[in-house]
């Protein structure tokens, strides 16, 4: 049956809600393209710049959702995300560090509403992979950044000189307010995405500039010293061969030679000392203390002893371990921060988000199986000697997989407004459909 056509008014409904849409994606995606880069330049009104294009999607998100008069139903994923926000908000009850809990019960909440913003507004697939290609260029400034530290010798150790901590490792390269071990991982995590775009675009273009993207942060990735990142980047890789097998045979042979080139490249033209410093990585996990993580990981584990169900809160690591080690170490491994900060019930809850996040990988078309598996391997590689379990790349990675399975499903589809009819075929009407979830 024929709809009654569109009314003056309703048109310009329809030209607002395309028009948020399309801005509210946009400060999604800059927001994205800010997550390895974004401190280390100057604040803007007491904020980084990604934080203001943060507020901005959300702004805009909230105005898209009022004129559109409806938001997509939530997954088990973000379910999982949700209950494991509230448990780590509910820890201020009984928490030994009342103020770190508060602050971090903030940046969860923050996190969650980042998660619910990419569920709302990347619904396509394609919006899926724009916001790949966004932390993908991210990565590459971020490493852009690194190379030219390492060119004019402004080491990492300056940064931490600069804001009064301790100094060591002067030869490691990092940016200014990013740990070099923590970017090396957010670096790492760019990889897998790199390979995976060269599955998708088309043209000899794409396929040169996404190579040299991978051999610039491959090379910030080594500058930074990071042996983690470093073991998580191989761990990632092994999921690589199976993405070159999705490409064109040209395609093919040629990724499989530049990856021999880049492998005996790295060998030969990382610094001697970066390279000492791998290869003591090996001696540190026979008989070392893994730059001291060892101790703090046993400190960890007493203080979970005596806080077992509950924890001490989220955010108290530092506190709880603070009389073994004489001072407020992160745990340096997130499964153990979980534990420890959370308790049993939150490492439950974590470790259930974890096991949604890779089951709904397992359950991809084999071309997104692959990147997710890769993503999932390094994240759970690097994190296991860093504290990221409140990272925005984390969350990210983790909102992205439930938003980009739930794309790939099959869908049932409903009008937006209801009261807006159009005779105009599906592929002309004013309001794009909703896509939403039958599970």
């Amino acid at each position: 049956m024929n709809s009654a056509p569109l009314t003056k008014s309703d048109a310009t409904v329809v030209s607002s809600a395309r028009g948020l849409d399309t801005l509210a994606y946009v400060a999604l995606w800059l927001f994205v393209l800010t997550i390895s880069w974004s401190d280390a330049i100057p604040m803007i009104g007491g904020f980084v710049i990604g934080t203001w294009f943060g507020l901005l999607a959300v702004v805009l998100g909230l105005m898209r959702v009022y004129v559109f008069g409806s938001s997509r139903p939530l997954t088990p994923l973000h379910l999982w995300m949700l209950v494991f926000v509230a448990w780590a908000a509910l820890s201020i009850l009984w928490t030994i560090d009342p103020a770190n809990a508060i602050s971090r019960a903030g940046t969860y909440t923050q996190l969650l509403i980042s998660a619910w913003l990419i569920w709302e507004l990347a619904e396509k697939e394609s919006r899926v992979v724009g916001l790949l290609l966004a932390y993908l260029l991210g990565t590459v400034l971020g490493s852009v950044t690194t190379l030219f530290n390492y060119w004019i010798g402004r080491a990492s150790a300056q940064f931490i000189d600069t804001s009064g901590g301790s100094v060591w490792d002067q030869n490691r390269y990092s940016i200014d307010g990013f740990n070099a071990n923590d970017l090396g991982l957010t670096l790492a995590l760019g990889m897998p995405i790199a390979f995976y775009l060269m599955t998708r675009k088309r043209g000899f273009g794409w396929f040169a500039a996404l190579w040299l993207m991978v051999i610039v942060c491959t090379s910030a990735i080594l500058l930074t010293g990071s042996r983690g990142s470093l073991l998580a980047l191989l761990a990632g890789s092994t999921f690589i061969p199976l993405l070159i097998t999705r490409m064109a045979p040209g395609r093919r042979t040629a990724c499989i030679c530049l990856c021999v080139a880049l492998v005996l490249g790295s060998v030969l033209l990382t610094p001697g000392s970066m390279l000492t410093r791998y290869q003591n990585m090996f001696g540190e996990v026979q008989g070392g203390t893994l730059t001291n993580r060892t101790l703090i990981w046993t400190a960890g584990l007493d203080v979970f002893r005596d806080h077992p169900l509950l924890g001490t809160g989220a955010g108290s690591y530092g506190a709880a371990v603070l009389r073994a080690i004489d001072k407020a170490y992160v745990a340096h491994n997130t499964f153990l921060s979980v534990l420890v900060e959370l308790g049993v019930v939150g490492a439950i809850l974590f470790c259930g988000l974890l096991a949604a996040v890779f089951v709904a990988a397992l359950q991809m078309p084999h071309r997104e199986r692959y990147l997710w598996l890769a993503l999932f391997i390094t994240w759970a590689v690097g994190v296991s000697a860093l504290t990221w379990e409140y990272r925005k790349p984390t969350w990210f990675l983790f909102a992205l997989l439930a938003t980009h399975a739930y794309s790939l499903r099959a869908v049932v589809r409903r009008p937006v407004l209801s009261a807006v009819k159009s005779p105009l075929p599906p592929w002309e009407q004013p309001f794009s459909p909703r896509t939403v979830d039958t599970l």
